[in-house]
Protein backbone atom coordinates (compact mmCIF):
# COMPACT_ATOMS: atom_id res chain seq x y z
CA UNK A 1 0.00 0.00 0.00
CA UNK A 2 1.49 3.26 -1.44
CA UNK A 3 0.73 6.99 -1.82
CA UNK A 4 0.43 5.62 -5.42
CA UNK A 5 -2.28 3.40 -4.71
CA UNK A 6 -4.27 5.77 -2.90
CA UNK A 7 -3.67 8.22 -5.86
CA UNK A 8 -4.87 5.47 -8.16
CA UNK A 9 -8.06 4.99 -6.56
CA UNK A 10 -8.90 8.93 -6.38
CA UNK A 11 -8.40 9.09 -10.35
CA UNK A 12 -10.64 5.74 -10.73
CA UNK A 13 -13.68 7.48 -8.32
CA UNK A 14 -13.33 10.98 -9.80
CA UNK A 15 -13.28 8.79 -13.34
CA UNK A 16 -16.40 6.70 -12.16
CA UNK A 17 -18.39 9.71 -10.89
CA UNK A 18 -17.87 11.60 -14.13
CA UNK A 19 -18.83 8.54 -16.08
CA UNK A 20 -22.02 8.24 -14.10
CA UNK A 21 -22.66 11.82 -14.68
CA UNK A 22 -22.56 11.54 -18.48
CA UNK A 23 -24.98 8.80 -18.04
CA UNK A 24 -27.77 10.62 -16.28
CA UNK A 25 -27.10 13.12 -19.34
CA UNK A 26 -27.74 10.17 -21.58
CA UNK A 27 -30.68 8.84 -20.15
CA UNK A 28 -32.46 11.69 -20.83
CA UNK A 29 -31.53 11.64 -24.18
CA UNK A 30 -32.44 8.41 -24.84
CA UNK A 31 -35.73 9.01 -23.32
CA UNK A 32 -36.92 11.79 -25.12
CA UNK A 33 -35.73 9.76 -27.94
CA UNK A 34 -37.99 6.76 -26.69
CA UNK A 35 -35.28 4.11 -27.75
CA UNK A 36 -36.06 1.75 -24.70
CA UNK A 37 -33.52 -0.75 -25.42
CA UNK A 38 -30.51 1.94 -24.94
CA UNK A 39 -32.08 2.74 -22.09
CA UNK A 40 -32.55 -0.41 -20.59
CA UNK A 41 -28.75 -0.95 -21.65
CA UNK A 42 -27.91 2.01 -20.39
CA UNK A 43 -29.48 1.16 -16.93
CA UNK A 44 -27.67 -2.04 -16.67
CA UNK A 45 -24.25 0.01 -17.54
CA UNK A 46 -25.24 2.59 -14.05
CA UNK A 47 -25.99 -0.24 -11.79
CA UNK A 48 -22.72 -1.91 -12.57
CA UNK A 49 -20.69 1.26 -12.20
CA UNK A 50 -22.90 2.29 -9.15
CA UNK A 51 -21.56 -0.91 -7.64
CA UNK A 52 -18.08 -0.54 -8.49
CA UNK A 53 -18.70 3.37 -6.65
CA UNK A 54 -19.92 1.64 -3.94
CA UNK A 55 -17.23 -0.51 -3.58
CA UNK A 56 -14.78 2.12 -4.15
CA UNK A 57 -15.15 4.48 -1.38
CA UNK A 58 -14.69 1.91 1.51
CA UNK A 59 -11.80 0.44 -0.25
CA UNK A 60 -10.14 3.64 -0.41
CA UNK A 61 -11.16 4.27 3.15
CA UNK A 62 -9.45 0.86 4.17
CA UNK A 63 -6.26 2.06 2.27
CA UNK A 64 -6.26 5.24 3.94
CA UNK A 65 -6.24 3.72 7.38
CA UNK A 66 -3.60 1.05 6.39
CA UNK A 67 -1.03 3.77 4.70
CA UNK A 68 -1.66 5.43 8.37
CA UNK A 69 -1.02 2.21 10.21
CA UNK A 70 1.81 1.55 7.83
CA UNK A 71 3.19 5.40 9.39
CA UNK A 72 2.31 4.62 12.70
CA UNK A 73 4.27 1.87 12.32
CA UNK A 74 7.50 3.32 11.40
CA UNK A 75 7.32 6.60 13.80
CA UNK A 76 6.84 4.40 16.80
CA UNK A 77 9.67 2.29 15.82
CA UNK A 78 11.45 5.82 15.22
CA UNK A 79 10.64 7.35 18.81
CA UNK A 80 11.33 4.12 20.33
CA UNK A 81 15.10 4.29 18.65
CA UNK A 82 15.84 7.59 19.04
CA UNK A 83 14.29 8.72 22.39
CA UNK A 84 14.28 5.44 24.68
CA UNK A 85 17.89 5.25 23.57
CA UNK A 86 19.81 5.50 26.56
CA UNK A 87 16.46 6.88 28.21
CA UNK A 88 17.56 10.24 26.89
CA UNK A 89 13.25 11.42 26.65
CA UNK A 90 13.43 10.76 30.47
CA UNK A 91 16.95 12.59 30.95
CA UNK A 92 15.44 15.00 28.51
CA UNK A 93 12.16 15.68 30.41
CA UNK A 94 13.36 15.60 33.90
CA UNK A 95 16.11 18.35 33.01
CA UNK A 96 14.01 20.55 30.73
CA UNK A 97 11.56 22.43 33.46
CA UNK A 98 9.53 23.54 30.48
CA UNK A 99 9.00 20.41 28.90
CA UNK A 100 7.26 18.92 32.17
CA UNK A 101 4.24 19.37 30.48
CA UNK A 102 4.92 17.08 27.18
CA UNK A 103 2.88 14.09 28.97
CA UNK A 104 4.12 10.80 29.17
CA UNK A 105 5.78 8.35 26.33
CA UNK A 106 2.75 6.23 26.45
CA UNK A 107 0.28 9.09 25.63
CA UNK A 108 2.92 10.33 22.97
CA UNK A 109 3.02 6.65 21.17
CA UNK A 110 -0.42 5.69 21.66
CA UNK A 111 -2.71 9.25 21.17
CA UNK A 112 -0.33 11.83 19.79
CA UNK A 113 1.61 9.30 17.22
CA UNK A 114 -1.88 7.86 15.67
CA UNK A 115 -3.53 11.64 15.33
CA UNK A 116 -0.60 12.78 13.21
CA UNK A 117 -0.30 9.17 11.17
CA UNK A 118 -4.05 9.29 10.41
CA UNK A 119 -4.12 13.31 9.83
CA UNK A 120 -0.99 13.12 7.53
CA UNK A 121 -2.75 9.47 5.35
CA UNK A 122 -6.30 11.89 5.40
CA UNK A 123 -4.37 14.96 4.32
CA UNK A 124 -2.90 13.14 1.25
CA UNK A 125 -5.88 12.14 0.38
CA UNK A 126 -7.66 15.37 0.35
CA UNK A 127 -4.74 16.85 -1.60
CA UNK A 128 -5.04 14.36 -4.44
CA UNK A 129 -8.60 14.64 -5.24
CA UNK A 130 -8.29 18.33 -5.78
CA UNK A 131 -5.46 18.04 -8.16
CA UNK A 132 -7.26 14.97 -9.57
CA UNK A 133 -10.16 16.78 -10.25
CA UNK A 134 -8.49 20.00 -11.80
CA UNK A 135 -6.51 17.76 -14.09
CA UNK A 136 -9.72 16.27 -15.10
CA UNK A 137 -11.12 19.38 -15.67
CA UNK A 138 -8.43 20.58 -17.74
CA UNK A 139 -8.33 17.38 -19.98
CA UNK A 140 -12.37 17.61 -20.45
CA UNK A 141 -11.82 21.40 -21.97
CA UNK A 142 -9.19 19.96 -24.16
CA UNK A 143 -11.23 17.78 -25.94
CA UNK A 144 -14.09 20.16 -26.20
CA UNK A 145 -11.32 22.63 -28.09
Amino acid sequence: VSLTALAGLVILRTALSNSIALLNGEAMRLLVLKDLKGFLRLSATALFQGCLQAMLSPTLAAVEKRMALMWRQRLNKHICDRYMQHQAYFHLKETMPDLKDLGSIDQVLASDVQSLTDGVANLWHEFVKPVVDIAWSARTMWTLT
